[in-house]
């Protein structure tokens, strides 16, 4: 009895110890972190670039690879899209900044070859130079398209070919993946983006037809008898031409004589001078904007000079206050 309970349980044990000993065989891909696709536009059957990025698990060796693949059979990856058209980064864990590595057509100690399977099944595919690697919990950014600045550290060149997003509007499923130099898959992520319709605003008439509104008019009131001449000055509530006449209700075309400083918010330059004492004096301002827009009633600034002290003189000039002109 006790030697069959003793085979028993060796019959027992086989197949855990068979599973211990084949396990270590097994090696599981990692996942990516932090995984995303960043379009440029979500509009269906539009060029677009994008931005690629995620964090790595496990790292990858000096002549591994980094593999994005869209969506099969729905984004169409353009056959005219070079190693111009991409920008890899990496950002070392210990500065967080991203740092380009020297993309090309082939691989060598210090260039990455990239790789465009082109169409609608299609991936790219970069294989890292053979001396530097990307290590564990790293960022990767990858720009691919226009947004790309391509650097062969003597010149840069920007990006000329976008791939072009589906033509039906749903959410589609981007792969990333990470392998080592004998395309053993090392990490794999992925991540969805949303193909929405073309939104379009319009169309919208935008025009105004308000006149410039007139404010923070000086001098007005009464002003010190000491003062001899005054600058007249005044702001609009958007960019104006403003003119003045000494006459009122005359149109702002017949106006001939315009603010020396005037085109956008803060009008002036007009110089009142000779001005007696006891006398107001009045400038019919209007102003137009640039939509055309006129004043069509005048803006009275006035003001009045103070009589003299008692025993005082009788004023400084003779003149009535004429401004400068245009």
């Amino acid at each position: 009895m006790l030697g069959k309970m003793n085979t028993h349980k060796i019959y027992l044990s086989l197949p855990f110890l068979a599973t211990f000993l084949l396990a270590p065989l097994f090696v599981f891909a990692a996942p990516l972190q932090y995984v995303s696709d960043t379009l440029g536009k979500s509009a269906s059957a539009t060029a677009t670039p994008h931005i690629l990025q995620f964090t790595t698990a496990n790292a990858v060796p000096p002549g591994g690879k980094i593999v994005y693949i869209p969506s099969d059979g729905d984004f169409t990856i353009p056959g005219s899209m070079s190693y111009v058209d991409v920008d890899l980064q990496y950002a070392p864990t210990t500065t967080n900044a991203f740092i380009d590595r020297l993309v090309g057509t082939t691989t060598s100690s210090t260039t990455d070859a990239v790789t465009f399977t082109s169409g609608t099944s299609g991936d790219v595919t970069f294989e890292l130079n053979t001396d530097t690697g990307i290590g564990a919990g790293v960022q990767v950014r990858i720009f691919l398209g226009t947004n790309a600045i391509y650097n062969d550290e003597t010149s840069t060149t920007s990006g000329l070919v976008n791939m072009i997003n589906p033509t039906a509007t749903t959410t589609y499923w981007q792969t990333f993946e990470t392998l080592d130099a004998a395309d053993t898959l090392i990490d794999t992520g992925r991540t969805g983006v949303a193909i929405t319709d073309l939104v379009g605003v319009g169309p919208v008439d935008t025009t105004e037809t308000i006149p410039p509104f007139i404010y923070n008019a000086a001098p007005e009131g009464e002003i010190a008898n000491s003062i001899t001449s005054a600058e007249i000055s005044l702001n609009t509530d958007e960019l104006a031409v403003c003119r003045y006449s000494l006459t009122p209700g005359v149109d702002f075309d017949d106006m001939v004589d315009e603010f020396p400083i005037t085109g956008l918010i803060t009008h002036a330059g007009v110089i009142a001078s000779d001005l007696e004492y006891g006398t107001t004096y009045h400038y019919y301002i209007r102003c137009i904007d640039d939509e055309g827009n006129k004043n069509t009633v005048d803006y009275n600034l006035s003001f009045y000079l103070a009589p003299p002290p008692k025993g005082g003189g009788s004023g400084a000039g003779g003149g009535g206050g004429s401004g400068g002109g245009s």
